[in-house]
């Protein structure tokens, strides 16, 4: 805004007679808080675009300050905590806009969001509810609560939304993904991969996506697809950890043991609390009849996760063959109380044996 200059009074004063004149002024408009607050609230919002977060944030704690009840700066306040995943922060700030404005669709879609990070799903189905209501043309509200029914095992109607939000938004490469798997819960194999593959089409950096879509291919039997596809997920994300364990899974299905225990093993590489690669790789050693590498593999895996009945297998099968049956007998107990039926049936030649 350009800065008007004030016209200053001129008084002449005439030498002969004592006759004052004067020049006319203009008086400035004062612009008011709101006002004010609005200019920051723009400028904020141009930084937000620009992705200069602490800059907008700034411009959003400005804007409060001359106008605490301004619903937009608070949901703009709120987006910028959601994207530092300060999801508790960004929650507070879109309900006090949503007690302001109960109308603000920013608020109330940011909230579900944050209810959705935070695990709280149940709670974002009515959100999500109310966004749909607000507006049934944004392909987002509909994808989200999708994932909300899903996670809540709603399968059906989650399809349903799927479909909703592909219908908006035919490119929309998430709701591909996320359908794919509502489809390989139903058993629809064929399906899934279409969509998977789909969504790839749209948007070929989605490493998780060929990950889905390389267990759509290994549960239909596919193991070569599989593989290929989980390359492609390791292309696009190379320290994808869970890519190595499944690709290291399908080549331990082919018997190839060497080649499965190096996948597991960068895995755990990448991710040194991966309990999962640990069971895995445990299994690959044995295979290999490296059993102490088997027992401390397995060893390490029960340290992160005494639940998981696998590892107490794999760890008692072991002991077995290094000849320590006594404790291979306590860990398949263990593992036949965790739900093994394999080791269940081990157990039968423990008792045996102590007859």
């Amino acid at each position: 805004m350009k800065k008007l200059l004030l016209i200053a009074a001129v008084f002449i004063i005439n030498n002969t007679a004592q006759a004052q004149e004067t020049t006319d002024t203009v008086k400035v408009g004062v612009q008011t808080p709101a006002q004010d607050a609005e200019k920051l609230y723009n400028q904020g919002v141009e930084s937000y675009t620009a992705k200069r977060y602490v800059d907008a944030m700034d411009f959003f704690n400005k804007a409060l300050v001359l106008k605490p009840d301004f619903d937009k700066a608070l949901s703009n306040r709120g987006a910028i905590k959601f994207e530092s995943n300060d999801y508790p922060s960004a929650l507070a700030d879109f309900e006090k806009a949503l007690a302001i404005n109960p109308t603000n669709e920013n608020a109330l879609y940011g909230k579900a969001q944050c209810l959705i990070n935070q695990q709280k799903i149940v709670e974002s189905l009515p959100v999500l509810e109310e966004c749909i209501k607000l507006n049934d043309k944004k392909p987002e509200y509909f994808y989200y609560r999708g994932v909300a029914k899903y996670l809540s095992k709603e399968y059906e109607t989650a399809l349903a939304d799927f479909n909703k939000a592909i219908d908006l938004k035919p490119d929309y490469a998430y709701a591909y993904n996320d359908r794919a798997a509502v489809k390989l819960h139903n058993n629809d194999n064929k399906g899934a991969i279409e969509d998977y593959e789909k969504a790839l089409s749209l948007n070929s950096t989605m490493a998780f996506t060929y990950n889905n879509l390389g267990s759509a291919k290994r549960k239909t039997g596919d193991k070569k697809g599989a593989i290929s596809a989980y390359d492609n997920a390791i292309k696009a994300k190379p320290d994808y950890h869970i890519a190595y364990n499944n690709r290291g899974s399908v080549k331990f299905d082919m018997g190839d043991y060497e080649a499965s225990a190096t996948d597991f093993k960068e895995a755990i590489k990448i991710k040194n609390d991966y309990s999962f690669a640990m069971i895995n790789l445990a299994a690959a050693e044995f295979k290999l009849s490296h059993y102490n590498e088997c027992l401390d593999m397995a060893s390490q895996a029960i340290k992160l996760d005494k639940t998981n009945a696998n590892a107490f297998l794999n760890r008692g099968n072991a002991k077995e063959m290094l000849r320590d049956n006594f404790g291979a007998c306590a860990d398949w107990e263990k593992a036949s109380e965790l739900g093994s039926s394999t080791a269940k049936a081990y157990l039968l030649e423990c008792s045996k044996a102590k007859e």
